[in-house]
């Protein structure tokens, strides 16, 4: 079990007269969202009508994943907004609908009246002041043997950050009994478990775990059934005369 630790990360702007702060990564389930909390500041007072755009590090140009009036790249379109306010210097971006392809983009913030060209790269590098997105599915694990006949555990599990509103599990292509558990892994951090014991069957052939989240929002992952059979045979030995 692996558990993340968000380094929170201040780039320096005041070169342009402003400053941000925002966590080095940020995590979620696929078919969920995830939010990237951001605050900035004006050294002196805020311009008026100022625009937050967040980009996409590392491709060619400047790819906006979020702005107003801004071309979002295709695999962001309609997928983020901007929560809080921004005369509040509140610049937390949403993404809604994570998927897989989103794992590991770096992005990172701009906010200012003057457009992002306008500032001299040479020398800095925004790599340092990236949020790095982590996207991952519900684990699902087999625990013993599978014989026909005999019974066997399934395992599935979700990590969540919201004990309020927490995701629903649910273990299809099998049936027996479940065992839900909701512990704490640190603080803030929740882990939601269903262990389901079953005896297998010749028919099972996979088994899929469902995570569903506020929001109708579903994550799932499902594996095939490797049965083993175990066929009892008796031998009848004849004595042949000759």
């Amino acid at each position: 079990m692996t558990i993340c630790l968000a380094l929170i990360l201040t780039g320096n702007m005041m070169s342009r007269g402003w400053s941000f702060s925002a966590p080095s990564s940020v995590s979620g389930m696929a078919g969920s969202c995830v939010t990237v909390p951001c605050t900035f500041t004006y050294s002196q007072s805020q311009p008026a009508d100022l625009k937050v755009i967040w980009y996409l590090y590392g491709s060619k140009g400047y790819t906006p994943v979020y702005g107003p009036s801004q071309e979002v790249v295709s695999k962001y379109s309609t997928r983020t907004s901007l929560i809080g306010s921004v005369n509040d210097g509140n610049c937390t971006l949403k993404i809604d609908r994570l998927e897989m392809s989103h794992s590991q983009d770096r992005v990172y913030l701009w906010v200012d009246k003057n457009p992002i060209t306008s500032y001299h790269t040479m020398g800095h590098s925004f790599y340092d002041k990236t949020t790095q997105i982590i996207v991952s599915e519900p684990e699902l694990s087999l625990i013993g043997e599978l014989r026909v006949g005999e019974q066997s555990r399934v395992s599935c599990s979700v990590q969540h950050s919201c004990i309020y509103a927490p995701p629903s599990l649910d273990v299809s292509g099998v049936s027996g009994a479940d065992d839900v558990q909701h512990i704490m892994l640190s603080d803030g951090v929740w882990e939601k478990r269903v262990e389901r014991v079953w005896t297998v069957s010749e028919d099972d052939q996979r088994v899929k775990c469902t995570v569903s989240f506020p929001g109708r929002q579903e994550a799932t992952s499902e594996t095939d059934l490797n049965i083993e059979y175990f066929l009892d045979v008796d031998c009848i030995f004849v004595a042949i005369k000759l």
